[in-house]
């Protein structure tokens, strides 16, 4: 019993880590997109 209880915390834990790495890596790639958008429009005013 205590041993299903550890599997349980050690997946929810994994899956935090998991669902933190995803939320960053998005973030990240939003920030590179937004950055592109203003140079693209940047060069397009020019």
């Amino acid at each position: 019993m205590i041993f299903f209880f550890k599997f349980i915390f050690m997946a929810k834990q994994k899956l935090l880590q998991i669902y933190f790495v995803y939320l960053s890596t998005n973030l990240y790639c939003k920030e590179i997109l937004q950055v592109f958008n203003t140079k693209g429009i940047f060069m397009s005013h020019a």
